[in-house]
């Protein structure tokens, strides 16, 4: 039983911290984009110090780096220094492919469900319809709004939390319910073994 409870407590602490994972990015959606950045510029940086430093240290050897470990770590270096500086560049640049992407996939389904409309005689049309209209949407507000993706992504975690504290209640009242009928029944066994004595 012990067992069970570390369990169902190590999974409500799960819960918890992805309900608060969902509120900060509900609460503070660009903050999650600027740690991220500030990350990969760091490692960036990083990188290109590397680098730099290999070709100092073996200048002096032939079969050493050479001058495009300086170019590159010198391109690594400011890159990540970008990065940094301008946390919501890589974000944009991503949502805006996704959006071009989102749309021109969302155009081309929404073409497949008039033909399907046409050809079809007006039958089966309207699922594929619907999923090109939500594809255009989303399109849209990652051209327009990109950082709403955090928003949505905090949503889903917060009602992913909840849901497993209420799915962990439920199915600890149901294992400690058969365990208590494991222990009822063993108990009847036992006192069964004990009632009926077999006398030779």
């Amino acid at each position: 039983m012990s067992n069970v409870k570390k369990l169902f407590g190590n999974y409500l602490l799960l819960s918890a911290l992805c309900i608060l994972l969902g509120l900060f990015f509900i609460i503070w959606p660009e903050g999650i984009n600027n740690v991220i950045s500030y990350i990969i510029g760091g490692v960036t940086i990083l990188l290109g110090v590397l680098d730099i430093s290999r070709f100092l240290m073996t200048q002096s050897d032939p079969e050493g780096v050479g001058p495009v470990g300086i170019i590159r770590g010198i391109i690594f270096g400011a890159i990540g220094l970008f990065l940094i500086l301008r946390p919501d560049f890589v974000f944009r640049v991503i949502s805006f492919a996704f959006g071009i992407y989102m749309l021109a996939s969302g155009s081309l389904s929404l073409y497949d469900a008039m033909r399907i409309r046409k050809h079809n005689n007006g039958v089966g049309w309207q699922p594929t319809c619907v999923m090109a209209s939500i594809t255009i949407i989303i399109g849209l507000v990652m051209l327009f709004a990109p950082f709403t993706q955090y928003v949505v992504l905090g949503v889903m975690l917060v009602i992913s939390g909840v849901s497993n504290i209420i799915g962990a209640f439920s199915g600890k009242r149901k294992v400690e319910k058969l365990l208590g009928l494991t222990a009822s029944s063993d108990k009847s066994s036992s006192g069964n073994d004990k009632k009926y004595i077999d006398v030779q």
